[in-house]
């Protein structure tokens, strides 16, 4: 009962195919690190580019938030710029009213 040369080629052959197919395994591992790293960048890069629009987008806001609230002060001002002098007006208007009623009285 010793061991006969077909055991020893079975063996052989079986240690050559698990060590293929392990080698296999490892470089299909590899190959999908490498993908997923590949993805991981690109997916970084977009997000820069997305970041960098969203930065730009989020200026413009600001500009025309600040833009409309100088327009909304200015129009502030000028309102009550204008009930002033409409003030005056009126008081102006009455008292030429009051004018003209005395001097035709």
């Amino acid at each position: 009962m010793g061991i006969s040369f077909t055991q020893v080629f079975l063996g052989s052959i079986s240690f050559g195919l698990g060590y293929y197919l392990k080698a296999r395994f490892e470089i299909n591992q590899e190959e999908t690190i490498k993908k997923l790293q590949l993805q991981i960048e690109k997916i970084k890069k977009d997000d820069e580019k997305k970041d960098q629009r969203l930065r730009y987008q989020l200026w413009e806001v600001e500009q025309v938030r600040d833009r409309l609230e100088r327009d909304f002060l200015e129009f502030k001002e000028n309102v009550k710029n204008g009930s002033f002098n409409s003030i005056t007006k009126v008081e102006v208007e009455i008292n030429s009213t009051g004018n003209a009623l005395k001097s035709f009285l």
